[in-house]
């Protein structure tokens, strides 16, 4: 499970990165691939 978590938390900063000026829509896109990353596992 620690690899998942690694995995969600750069996607989530890679995401969150690239997105600052949407704001939203970056936290948005990351939890949507984290739970799809969560489902798949």
């Amino acid at each position: 499970e620690e690899k998942y978590d690694l995995m969600k938390e750069r996607f989530a900063k890679l995401l969150l990165g690239e997105d600052m000026s949407g704001g939203g829509k970056g936290v948005c896109t990351a939890v949507a691939i984290s739970n799809a990353i969560t489902n798949l596992s």
